[in-house]
């Protein structure tokens, strides 16, 4: 009566049947609801063989049937070797067994790697014998960020390498959080300095032939400006000028119409009234003065007047003296 009574509360938990199938996935699916339950009503060894095996539908009931497998004193344990035989071959035991053994977080999470840490260990159950073997398996498959935090630690049971590995991920997470936030507000600073250091473009009233009202590149010093460049203005000043004729290319000693000037009044009456080009007064050689250029003209003339009366006059003493 009591086998029955369990029997009954364990249907109301409404589990799954099993139809058979070489599916492994469902395999172990179903041993695993079948452990959740037994674990809450606290069934015995014997209790759980025979739950699981009214649980068979189809295939797998008539399997159960025809094997002939049913023996006094057969536990769970053994239930699962001889389901496992059947419903999931050998050849994908192995291949999950090898699978579990290479099993690594990588890029995972700690939750979606402990689930396929324990859907593979049920495949491999000599490598998690026991707590610590478990512990130690799920340890050394962690990422290194991860393992180098707990390894140290040497935690002895499976739950507390679990519970630490959550812990160091979540610190992992809100780390990454913050530098990330960090390089963010970085780069914005380097953002707004770089464009306060560009040239702002300046904008100014439309002249001349400037459609767009800009300042031009000047193609002499390659800046923004108006004007005379002051390179051209430096060439001016730089240039060489004559303070006599106002020439470009010599000075005044080296002035060819001072030459000319000073040959025709060498030959004049001496103590004249005329001023001979070295006579002429303070800053009159000074370019740009307009008295300057007029008394350069008016020299010249006065030079040419001389040398016609000179010679008139020298003609005249010829024809005198003859």
């Amino acid at each position: 009566m009591e086998s029955v009574a369990v029997v009954r509360h364990f249907l109301k938990l409404k589990p799954p049947t099993f139809k058979g199938g070489m599916d492994p996935v469902k395999a172990n699916d179903w041993i695993l609801a079948m452990e959740k339950n037994f674990r809450l009503l606290r069934c015995g060894e014997q209790q759980k063989v025979e739950i699981g095996s009214y649980l068979l539908a189809g295939e797998a009931s008539r399997w159960w049937n025809l094997k002939g497998v049913r023996k006094p004193g057969m536990d769970w344990a053994r239930f699962k070797v001889i389901f496992r035989e059947k419903f999931v071959p050998r050849a994908v035991q192995n291949a999950k067994c090898s699978e579990f053994e290479h099993l690594k977080q990588l890029g995972t999470t700690i939750a979606d790697y402990e689930g396929s840490f324990t859907n593979l260990a049920e495949n491999a159950p000599h490598l998690v014998a026991t707590d610590e073997m478990r512990a130690r398996r799920f340890e050394n498959g962690l990422r290194h960020e991860i393992k180098r935090v707990i390894r140290p630690l040497v935690l002895p049971t499976y739950a507390e390498v679990l519970d630490r590995a959550i812990i160091v991920e979540q610190d992992e997470i809100e780390r990454k959080k913050y530098f990330d936030s960090k390089r963010r507000q970085n780069f914005g600073r380097e953002g707004t300095s770089r464009q306060k250091k560009q040239k702002p473009e300046i904008k100014l009233r439309n002249f001349g032939n400037n459609p767009k009202g800009q300042v031009q590149v000047c193609q002499k010093c390659g800046r923004y400006h108006w004007g005379v460049c002051w390179k051209d203005k430096i060439e001016v000043r730089n240039e060489i000028r004559c303070f006599h004729c106002n020439e470009v290319g010599h000075i005044k000693r080296n002035c060819p119409r001072l030459r000319i000037e000073a040959v025709a009044l060498r030959g004049g009456p001496r103590g004249g009234n005329m001023r001979s080009a070295g006579n002429a007064r303070p800053g009159g050689n000074r370019p740009g003065n307009p008295r300057n250029r007029d008394g350069n003209v008016n020299n010249q003339r006065q030079g040419r007047a001389f040398a016609l009366m000179l010679g008139d006059a020298r003609n005249t003493e010829d024809v005198v003296t003859g």
